[in-house]
């Protein structure tokens, strides 16, 4: 997964002439899906010209180090991700940080991992979009499957691909299964029936009233 990863980005990169990529921030987005889950890995990585900007804009602590948990915060506050029409609620998993140096210097990638836990259908529809943007930036997205019980259908990003919309297949499979609920009334109302039913015995029981159905005995023949 790491080398396809590095493969799409070495293509995005040579898209784009050498001189841009040093005077602006590069955000790879990695979508990663499943059934149930969503992970974004999103790679900030500043080119030497704009890395001192870029630094100016994180909160670093007192022993020189990058906030990560500020970091994350802006990145999510920037960042929104649908399934299906529903805002999916992302998470810091985990984060990789590079030394100081490196990043001061260029080419320092700092990655950060994102998830999510989604409701997928048969036929799903995610729309993800990242408006971080503390520099110049560009972008890329891609997404990846995690089992082959997941499908992408199609694909689509804007121009700057700070916006990418996919649609997805999920097998019936690996989707829950759902009770009817019409199932459940009939199950509830036939445990009340019997409830009652055993109740309304249990006085007859106790008063001696015969069943209401009873026949009298005959003596004699």
């Amino acid at each position: 997964m790491k080398l396809i990863r590095a493969l799409v980005l070495l293509g995005w990169l040579l898209s784009v002439a050498v001189a841009h990529s040093a005077d602006m921030l590069v955000q790879a987005a990695y979508i990663t899906l499943s059934p149930e889950q969503v992970s974004i890995e999103l790679d900030l990585t500043a080119g030497e010209l704009v890395a001192k900007d870029f630094l100016g804009k994180l909160e670093v602590g007192q022993d020189q180090n990058i906030s990560i948990q500020a970091l994350a915060k802006t990145v999510l506050e920037k960042m929104q991700l649908t399934v299906n029409n529903q805002p999916v609620p992302l998470r810091l998993e985990s984060e990789q940080i590079p030394e100081m140096t490196q990043i001061k210097l260029g080419g320092g990638q700092i990655q950060l991992v994102f998830v999510g836990t989604i409701k997928s259908s048969s036929q799903n529809q995610f729309v993800f979009k990242n408006n971080y943007a503390p520099v110049k930036s560009g972008y890329l997205a891609n997404v990846f499957v995690q089992s082959s019980e997941v499908k992408i259908a199609s694909q689509q990003r804007d121009q700057t691909q700070q916006t990418f919309e996919v649609n997805y297949e999920v097998a019936e499979s690996a989707l829950p299964r759902v009770f009817p609920w019409w199932l459940g009334l009939i199950a509830v109302f036939g445990v009340g029936l019997w409830f009652s039913r055993g109740r309304l015995e249990k006085k007859r029981n106790e008063s001696g009233t015969p069943p209401r159905f009873a026949r009298p005995l005959k003596e004699g023949f």
